[in-house]
């Protein structure tokens, strides 16, 4: 696997790894209610895909 590819692959863990900690805080009730870590977890989302 090239260099590239792994700076890649680490982006993308510490996006997830971002996205679950911001989801650990949270049931799904409280999550849906809280606009903050709603737009938070979809911009984490929107980093991995880029």
């Amino acid at each position: 696997m090239s260099d590239e590819n792994l700076v890649v692959l680490k982006k993308i863990l510490e996006e997830m790894s971002i996205a679950h900690s911001l989801l650990g805080m949270h049931d799904v009730d409280s999550f849906m209610e809280d606009e903050m870590a709603k737009r938070a977890v979809c911009m984490t989302v929107i980093n991995v895909g880029e």
